[in-house]
């Protein structure tokens, strides 16, 4: 009896010594003994204005770069503050124009863009109604996909990104640009919403946004 007594207490010991060497170390030292990455917080605060000065760069405008083939005008568009908010460069050939765009702080997503008559994008804050309506000399009906169509003012939407940028290359046939600069000039106008190519008169383009003028003046 006495040796099955002490047998016991010798496994409760064996037992609790067991058990004592697997407990675990409290979660407060593991943290304590843990290294830390202390430069990550400086890295982040450092790292920070860097991105945002990327963003920011995303809506500058810088100038763009002429076709190949040279250029013959560049000028400035104008948003409806009055401000400078891209600019444009056209360059002639035999069977019509080459045009490149570069436009900055507009909303995301398609736009329309024509070629109305007159440059004159001087009203600003009247939505640019002295550029006129689009270039027609052949009288025809608006819209790229219109059977009735197409106007020569009528060119494909730009499609402007999430940062407010757009650029494009546009050819476009059938007006050259002595063609377009009669006395009066021209404007290339961009709109609000995209230009559907059917409805009339504008493609439910809405709003002039921003407008770049051709002229002599």
């Amino acid at each position: 009896m006495f040796r099955m007594i002490c047998l016991s207490a010798a496994s409760f010991l064996a037992v609790s010594a067991c058990g004592g060497g697997d407990e675990p170390k409290p979660v407060e030292n593991a943290a304590e003994e843990a290294p830390q990455p202390e430069l990550a917080p400086e890295m982040a605060s450092e790292e920070a204005p860097a991105e945002m000065e990327m963003a920011e760069e995303h809506h500058e405008h810088h100038e763009i770069p002429a076709p190949a083939a040279g250029e013959d005008m560049r000028v400035d568009f104008t948003g409806t503050d009055g401000e400078a908010t891209g600019e444009a460069v056209v360059v002639s050939g035999p069977h019509g124009m080459l045009m490149r765009v570069d436009l900055v702080d507009l909303e995301h997503g398609f736009h329309g863009m024509h070629l109305h008559q007159v440059g004159d994008c001087s009203d600003f804050d009247g939505g640019f109604k002295l550029s006129g309506s689009h270039i027609n000399p052949t009288g025809k009906e608006h819209g790229l996909m219109n059977p009735a169509g197409f106007e020569l003012a009528d060119i494909p939407n730009i499609y402007v990104h999430h940062n407010g940028h757009a650029r494009a290359e546009i050819f476009v046939a059938g007006l050259t640009l002595e063609d377009a600069m009669d006395e009066d000039g021209f404007a290339i106008v961009v709109h609000e919403n995209p230009d559907d190519h059917m409805t009339q008169p504008i493609g439910g383009a809405g709003a002039r946004v921003a407008c770049a003028s051709f002229n002599v003046f």
